[in-house]
C-alpha cells in the first residue's frame, strides 16, 4: 500500500487536480499515521500544492489525531473543528467523513483521558446510528466511538452491546483503518469483567499490530493491555504488565507520543508503589 499511494500521489500531482491530490495524499497520510512517521505526514501537510478543497476535510482527521498523539492539543482541535465548517461535514447524510470525526473524537478523548471531546463524538455517533442512509460501514465506525466513550465511562451494559456488534470486525483496523478493532474489543471485555476474554483480544492486537508495523497502534495495545492486567492482578500479571509498559514506553518515546509516554510513567509509579 505505500508503494502504491506514492504512484498515486505523484500522478495526482501531475495531473495538477486539487481533489485528487488531496485524495492521494490522504490515503499516503494514513499509512503514515499508523506508522508513526509524523515528519513525512507534516511534509505533505505543508505542500503548498495541496489545495482546500472538498476531500481535504478526511486529511484534517490525520492532522488531528497525529497532533493528539504528539501532545500538540490546542492544534489538534483547531484541525478537528475545522471539519466543522466544512460543507463536507452532515452527521445526518453519514459519510465516511461523518464516522471519522466521530471516532477520531472518541480516540481523542482516549488519548488525552479527558471528557472534552467525548459528548460531541456521542452525539455524532448518535446522529449516524438514526440515520436511514448508513452503510454497515459507517455504523461500525460510530460503533467503535461509542465503544471507546463506553470503555471510558464503565458503562457494562453499553459494552455488552457493542462488543456484540464489532466482535465479527476481529483481525481488522476499525474506523478507517485509525484503531485496532483487537484493542477496542479487549478494552470492552475488560470493561465488561470480562478479563480472559479480554486478554485474547489484547494479544491478537499485539500480533496484528507487529506484523503490519503499526507501532502508534502497537504502543497503546500494550499500555492498554497492561491496565487490564494490573485490574485483574493474578499471579504473573505484574511481571507481564511491567514488560508491556517498558516496552510501550520506548516506542512512544522515539515517536514522540507525549500522552502515551505519560499515561505509562504514572502505571509504572503504581507498580512500583
Amino acid at each position: 500500500a505505500r508503494v502504491q499511494t506514492k504512484v498515486l500521489t505523484d500522478q495526482a500531482e501531475r495531473s495538477g487536480q486539487p481533489v485528487r491530490a488531496s485524495l492521494a495524499i490522504y490515503a499516503r497520510s494514513t499509512i503514515l499515521y499508523l506508522e508513526g512517521d509524523w515528519e513525512a505526514i507534516r511534509g505533505l501537510q505543508s505542500d503548498t500544492r495541496l489545495a482546500r478543497s472538498s476531500t481535504i476535510t478526511m486529511n484534517l482527521i490525520i492532522w488531528g489525531l497525529m497532533e493528539h498523539q504528539t501532545g500538540n492539543f490546542d492544534q489538534a482541535d483547531v484541525h478537528l473543528q475545522e471539519i466543522l465548517s466544512s460543507d463536507s461535514y452532515l452527521p445526518s447524510r453519514a459519510t465516511v467523513l461523518d464516522g471519522a470525526w466521530a471516532l477520531s473524537l472518541a480516540i481523542a478523548s482516549h488519548i488525552t483521558d479527558t471528557d472534552d471531546h467525548r459528548t460531541a463524538a456521542r452525539s455524532a455517533s448518535e446522529a449516524i446510528l438514526s440515520s436511514r442512509s448508513a452503510s454497515p460501514v459507517i455504523v461500525n465506525i460510530a460503533h467503535a466511538a461509542l465503544a471507546i466513550i463506553a470503555v471510558q465511562q464503565g458503562d457494562t451494559e453499553a459494552a455488552e452491546d457493542l462488543y456484540s456488534a464489532l466482535k465479527p470486525l476481529r483481525g481488522t483496523m476499525s474506523g478507517c483503518g485509525l484503531i485496532s478493532s483487537d484493542r477496542i474489543l479487549g478494552m470492552l471485555a475488560q470493561t465488561m469483567g470480562n478479563h480472559d476474554d479480554s486478554q485474547t483480544h489484547f494479544e491478537d492486537a499485539l500480533a496484528f499490530c507487529r506484523k503490519a508495523g503499526y507501532r502508534p497502534e502497537l504502543a497503546w495495545s500494550l499500555c492498554d493491555y497492561a491496565d487490564m492486567l494490573l485490574e485483574r492482578n493474578e499471579d504473573g500479571d505484574s511481571d507481564k504488565a511491567t514488560a508491556m509498559l517498558d516496552e510501550s514506553l520506548a516506542i512512544s518515546t522515539e515517536l514522540g507520543m507525549r500522552p502515551l509516554m505519560e499515561r505509562v510513567l504514572s502505571r509504572r509509579e503504581i507498580l512500583k508503589a
